[in-house]
């Protein structure tokens, strides 16, 4: 029976001791940040108010006399409306404004097969060693990007795989794509035909094409930037190239 008085009155010392410790110490904590906090308020309304006492005292000193009480209820104004308790608000991401030239183009005429109209900021790059049919790139070194272009003869045989292939050349964007758009471009005249894709999302080539006669003739492009796509600061860039590829389509003909 001694025994377990003996371990009843340890038990409760303990607790006691626990709960009345950690109560105290919890209470001089919150106590502590509450002093702390004070004191931090009135250094800032020590600090508001030294700011106004000196700004009234360069007011009375060397503002006109007409013009003192106008300067003191713009000061009081500003004094009334700095501090407010409305949180905090994120400001979005801002990125470089990116000052676009005109559109100005030459026509590219050297291929045998085919001509189109290219913009004067771009330069045509031949690509050697191509294992079928012809490879150029057309580099924009200004806007950091690149439409690599290719062109293959082809026959009745193989004109729809050809097809076949470049469509799931777009489409394999879709796993990060927001959405695909497909415009579509007939020259009658011309016997051009074809579509641009639009491809929303930070992918890696937001705008593809190609170009074709449906019989023997059969051209692609794919746009690329040179770094990691990032759809919000390559927007303005990207509306300037697409108009830049209509207008390529909008010209091209074949020889």
């Amino acid at each position: 029976m001694q025994k377990c008085f003996n371990r009843a009155r340890k038990g409760e010392g303990t607790k006691g001791r626990k709960g009345e410790g950690t109560k105290g110490r919890k209470g001089e904590g919150a106590k502590g940040r509450r002093h702390e906090g004070a004191k931090a308020i009135r250094f800032v309304h020590c600090w508001i108010a030294s700011c106004l006492a000196m700004t009234n005292r360069y007011i009375r000193a060397f503002a006109p006399s007409c013009l003192r009480p106008f300067a003191l209820s713009c000061l009081t104004g500003v004094a009334l409306t700095a501090c407010t308790n409305q949180p905090p608000v994120p400001k979005p991401y801002g990125y470089f404004k990116i000052s676009l030239p005109m559109h100005e183009y030459h026509e590219v005429a050297a291929f045998p097969e085919f001509a189109f109209p290219a913009s004067t900021l771009s330069e045509v790059q031949p690509v050697s060693g191509s294992i079928s049919g012809r490879w150029f790139n057309l580099v924009y070194p200004k806007l950091n990007a690149v439409i690599y272009c290719w062109y293959l003869p082809v026959t009745t045989g193989n004109f729809r795989l050809t097809a076949e292939d470049s469509y799931q050349l777009v489409y394999k964007h879709a796993i990060k794509a927001e959405a695909i758009h497909a415009s579509v471009f007939n020259n009658e005249d011309e016997n051009v035909h074809a579509i641009l894709y639009e491809i929303k999302g930070n992918v890696a080539s937001p705008l593809q094409f190609v170009v074709t006669d449906s019989v023997r003739h059969f051209f692609r492009g794919s746009l690329l930037f040179n770094h990691t796509p990032n759809q919000d600061s390559i927007a303005p860039v990207l509306a300037w190239l697409k108009e830049d590829i209509a207008t390529l389509i909008n010209g091209f003909y074949w020889k």
